[in-house]
């Protein structure tokens, strides 16, 4: 592994970039003839700016165990000597009056409660914006520390004795990220078939390129971590991801909000896990997927400012999946366009980041922990149930594609038959599974049928046959699903999985989660 650095105000391309007085004066010339090799670090000073006049396209690979990385100097802690900060609140006010956007939008801050939180946004000197609502007690004047980039004591371990500009000058730089800026000329960073590179603590921004201003093209296996990344005026992408496995954290895309076409990531064909990130501001959708897979992992999108369209779009087979993820949903929160692909699902555990509801969104709609008390079925047997919410339209099912409720699994000590059963009740003012028990919502068991040895062994399944479950007449009204006289073959695991595949223009479903078994 060796260091290289770049730094446009000191550096220039006919030198080596091995040493900070050698430092290279553009990240060009570093990713397309710096000789580069797997396990490299480029490191590019905080006071870095470019504006390239053509494509930054790398010509080099990193390794799995080795990749290539490109990161801006890191940056060291910075103390916070007072902010206010309001429980459930998402807006936090700095004291200081020193928040700024390229210093301190897309990293850690250490909260007075001792937990971490992601500013996703400044929106004023004095004024930032948290990830999710602070969980705290409200407190005011509190010291609190934003934590320092992931990289800082790799860079301070940094041999620099017997040069001329050392790690101090870079150390003494402002917070700022360096800047990349196209300059909404039709340039960007892009990626063919390059492979295992890692982006870190960078700015780009402004790129009149229809692939927007980062393209990853027929290699993948890249990541984006800690970048700010932006289209200040082209309505264009702002990321555009079509090969491999890519992994975002920690980054920040805002559009311009202008014209119909800015995404913040645009994916084709690719797959891609997002971690701690915010996108906001685009004209169009915040993230589309085309042919792609797709995790969240606490992940908000058109929340700081609204996207100008859905929040997320799916087509042609396309699947996101995700957990602790908030949408804005000021332009509608998912499309889901069946007309162009033969299977397309999004789900999100702890959808809107409610985590006393627990809210978990599906294509069609979404269910979410309530308290029976203040629901409209009277108590069966359960405080707490589940309230089913099935009312998006612009989703088919079928049984394949139906969406999981909850899975139970209960040990069978012998091979008596018993039946398992779950109370309903219906308050959508339809008929549930009309003349089908797999219509709207249904159970599926499997067991061991047949047995012979713990390798010789056949697993069936069995489901509900309840149809015709009429909307409830009063509050105690409640239904049931049930599968009857399921006898093992020998004692083992029972499992139990709830679908649901309807919609329903109005009310709910509940299910009580406890099981009857007799």
């Amino acid at each position: 592994m060796s260091d290289y650095f770049v730094d446009s105000t000191t550096g220039d391309d006919g030198d080596n970039g091995t040493t900070m007085d050698l430092a290279w004066a553009t990240l060009e010339h570093a990713l397309e003839a710096g000789g580069l090799g797997a396990g490299d670090i480029v490191w590019v000073r905080r006071i870095h700016s470019e504006t390239p006049t053509s494509d930054i396209a790398p010509i080099y690979d990193g390794s799995a165990s080795s990749p290539l990385q490109i990161i801006g100097w890191p940056r060291n802690s910075h103390s916070i000597s007072s902010s206010d900060w309001t429980n459930g609140s998402t807006t936090v006010t700095i004291d200081d009056n020193d928040m700024d956007r390229e210093k301190h939008q897309g990293r850690y801050i250490t909260a007075p409660d001792g937990e971490t939180y992601l500013i996703t946004k400044v929106s004023a000197t004095n004024t930032i914006i948290i990830d999710r609502e602070y969980a705290g007690s409200t407190a005011s004047n509190q010291t609190v520390t934003i934590q320092p980039d992931e990289d800082y004591d790799l860079a301070q371990a940094i041999d620099d004795s017997g040069w001329t500009i050392q790690k101090s000058d870079y150390n003494g730089d402002a917070d700022d990220l360096p800047l990349i800026d196209f300059n909404d000329g039709n340039y960007n960073l892009n990626l063919v078939t390059d492979v295992y590179y890692i982006f870190k603590n960078l700015e780009l921004k402004d790129s009149g390129d229809n692939n927007g201003v980062i393209a990853f093209q027929d290699g993948g296996r890249n990541a984006i971590v800690g970048c700010l990344l932006k289209q200040t005026a082209a309505d264009k992408p702002v990321v555009s991801i079509a090969a491999g496995n890519n992994y975002m954290e920690r980054c920040i895309i805002e559009g311009n909000n202008a014209g119909s076409a800015c995404r913040a990531v645009n994916i084709t064909s690719a797959s891609l896990h997002l971690k701690d990130c915010a996108f906001y501001g685009c004209s169009d959708n915040g993230l589309r997927v085309a042919r792609g897979v797709v995790f969240l992992e606490n992940v908000n999108i058109g929340v700081e400012v609204s996207n100008g369209d859905t929040d997320i779009e799916l087509s042609s087979g396309s699947i996101v999946r995700g957990k602790d993820v908030k949408l804005g949903g000021n332009a509608g929160y998912v499309a889901v366009l069946n007309s162009v692909g033969p299977f397309l699902y999004c789900g999100f555990e702890n959808y809107q980041k409610v985590l006393g509801e627990h809210r978990t969104f599906f294509s069609g709609g979404y269910f979410e922990k309530a308290d029976v008390a203040s629901e409209t079925p009277n108590k069966k047997v359960s405080d707490y149930i589940i309230k089913i919410v099935p009312s998006v339209i612009n989703f088919d099912f079928v049984e394949i594609w139906a969406e999981e409720i909850f899975c139970h699994e209960f040990e069978a000590p012998d091979s008596d038959p018993k039946s398992y059963k779950y109370w309903l009740y219906n308050n959508t003012g339809n008929t549930l599974n009309s003349g089908d028990a797999k219509g709207d919502i249904w159970l599926k068991l499997e067991y061991v049928k047949e047995y012979d040895d713990t390798s010789e062994y056949v697993i069936a399944e069995a489901f509900s046959t309840e149809t015709n479950i009429l909307d409830a007449a009063d509050a105690d009204d409640w239904d049931y699903l049930q599968v009857s006289s399921i006898a093992p073959a020998t004692s083992s695991k029972v499992r139990i999985r709830c679908y649901i595949s309807t919609y329903q223009n109005s009310g709910a479903i509940y299910i009580d989660p406890a099981v009857v078994i007799s």
